[in-house]
């Protein structure tokens, strides 16, 4: 790092890992210049180590994922964007910019994947994550073109006239908590039985 920024150190350092350790937060005091700039947009450990932040009088930033609008009521449900002269990167402009610059073909994605896999041989693809026998990057799990081969049949009882619907819920993800859930809270006739989830 400081071969690359001949020995003064990076402006600004972006972290998006997932990790609780606080080796990311260390790093990017250790690789920024004096007055640089650190934004957390994963999830790390947050003991931020006093000497060099005291030392190079970094500035330290938290990052919500796609900017500001973000969890916004009126700018993710209404759809107002903030002014430019208050935001210039709002969550929908980032966005806009990051397709602009994939139609131009200056972001090529595809290289993004590096192993695909039928959906067959799911257990390969997760044998590959697991095992770290070979680098990889994006894996695409390929599903069958003949969705006939897929096809269950799950057999529903009608319920007592006048009776609400149970309802029970496996798995509750970022979309499931703010996308599934919100929609079927709207559902009249429903009633919550239970939730099925890794985290509380």
């Amino acid at each position: 790092m400081r071969a690359f920024s001949e020995q003064f150190g990076v402006d600004a350092v972006v972290i998006t890992a997932a990790t609780p350790s606080n080796e990311p937060i260390e790093f990017a005091a250790e690789a920024c210049r004096p007055r640089g700039r650190i934004v957390l947009v994963g999830v790390v450990g947050l003991n931020l180590p006093r000497p060099p932040f005291f030392a190079k009088e970094l500035e330290f930033t938290v990052s919500s994922s796609l900017g500001p609008g973000r969890t916004d009521p009126t700018y993710e449900d209404k759809g107002v964007d903030y002014p430019i002269g208050h935001a210039r990167w709002t969550a929908k402009r980032n966005m806009e910019a990051v397709l602009d610059v994939i139609a131009a073909g200056k972001l090529p994605v595809e290289r993004l994947t590096t192993h695909h896999f039928p959906i067959e041989e799911a257990a390969k693809a997760y044998e590959l994550i697991t095992s770290n026998r070979e680098p990889y990057l994006g894996i695409v799990l390929d599903y069958s073109a003949e969705p006939e081969k897929r096809r269950r049949r799950l057999q529903l009882h009608s319920k007592p006239a006048g009776s609400r619907l149970g309802v029970s819920v496996i798995g509750a993800g970022n979309f499931a908590r703010l996308v599934m859930l919100p929609a079927l809270g709207k559902v009249s006739g429903i009633s919550w039985r239970g939730l099925c989830t890794a985290k509380g």
